[in-house]
């Protein structure tokens, strides 16, 4: 007998006793879990919460779960695995709910981040490979005013900048659009990528799901490795010492965050998040990251002071890192790489910062450093 939860969880994890019949292709709704043929095709299984928590048929399917969110964890990106019987699409769609599920237990603000993007990049990039009807109806289930026609490809310009207010290169900007009856015209890659953000958002406000204690206990084993990958995780990136905060070793996207500030520009939330998170780690204090907001066209100091502290562990209770290299380029706000940012090892911004600051010389003497100049 399923224990007594909410409405919401149940719709949400899309677990039923109904049996329909459902003709659909487990293969085609395998690749997008998120949209409601995946739903449908998963209430008709009649399928309940005890089946996917314990039952011995969905041991492969919580294994998949599982490895769905470490690969979350470690690549950033859930990987496209093959699926060569009909029984395997079937697992791998059972796989999202109990994936979701595991986040939930999980109890990590990052892992959700992270997660949601790491999802939101695999179907953006399957929909790239797909015909325009799929792309189109991908987004009208986010919520998307995306249409074809006379014009050809073309969003709503509240949804396009709306979704497109994470990238910060120049050819994102609305201004250099070609808005039509207040519809802005985009190509199919460029659909995908706000298909992206808006499928990330979703999952971002639907996580963590509620969870009871049986849930709790079904999952607790799968869930003390997520924690421990997590743990390893940000031991990889966590800073060590470093020395004095030096403007010159800090990474070009750092260095153009900050220079925007200045110039009383506006930052899309991801790179303010990434700013104060680097700065922290990088020994700054926390009036200092403040005074460099100050000068922001939007600055409110009791709304700065709660982001920075909450970011930095003052009243979260927990030290935020910044993103790595490659959320930041899923988020649209990694800005001016340079040769450094190119390095096939260059993964992370606090990276950068140590390399930047390490004593060079000739080979076979011992370097030494010279004081630099702190912008």
């Amino acid at each position: 007998m399923l224990p007594e939860m909410p409405r919401r969880y149940l719709t949400e994890t899309v677990i039923c006793t109904q049996k329909i019949a459902w003709p659909m292709d487990p293969f085609a709704i395998a690749r997008y879990p998120f949209l409601s043929d995946a739903r449908e095709y998963m209430l008709a299984q009649g399928i309940t919460l005890d089946d996917l928590m314990a039952g011995a048929a969905f041991g492969r399917a919580r294994e998949m779960g599982e490895r769905r969110v470490m690969e979350a964890i470690e690549m950033g990106a859930i990987q496209e695995h093959p699926l060569s019987r009909e029984s395997d699409a079937i697992t791998e769609v059972f796989s999202y709910p109990i994936a979701r599920m595991l986040v939930s237990c999980s109890e990590d603000a990052y892992l959700v981040t992270r997660y949601s993007l790491a999802e939101a990049v695999r179907a953006s990039s399957l929909l790239i490979k797909e015909e325009l009807p799929m792309v189109l109806r991908a987004a009208g289930e986010l919520g998307m005013d995306a249409d074809s026609g006379g014009e050809g490809v073309t969003v709503h310009f509240t949804d396009f900048l709306r979704y497109s207010a994470q990238m910060r290169s120049p050819e994102w900007k609305l201004s250099n659009q070609d808005v039509r009856r207040g519809r802005v015209v985009v190509n199919k890659d460029r659909l995908c990528r706000l298909i992206q953000q808006a499928l990330q958002e979703r999952l971002e406000g639907e996580l963590p799901l509620p969870v009871n204690a049986e849930i709790l206990r079904s999952l607790e084993a799968p869930t003390g490795r997520v924690k421990a990958v997590l743990e390893q995780k940000r031991k990889e990136i966590k800073p060590q010492e470093m020395g004095r905060v030096s403007f010159l070793r800090m990474p070009p996207c750092m260095k153009a965050y900050i220079r925007m500030v200045e110039a009383g520009k506006n930052l899309p939330h991801s790179a303010r998040f990434a700013l104060v998170a680097f700065l922290h780690a990088i020994g700054m204090k926390n009036e200092e990251i403040m005074a460099i907001f100050a000068t922001s066209p939007d600055f409110n100091e009791h709304m700065t002071r709660y982001q920075v502290d909450h970011i930095t562990g003052v009243t979260s209770g927990v030290e935020y890192l910044p993103p790595e290299c490659s959320t930041m380029k899923s988020y649209g706000i990694c800005i001016e790489p340079d040769s450094l940012c190119g390095r096939p090892w260059m993964k992370h911004p606090l990276s950068y910062y140590r390399v930047k600051g390490k004593p060079r010389g000739p080979p076979g003497k011992k370097a030494t450093r010279k004081a630099e100049p702190e912008g």
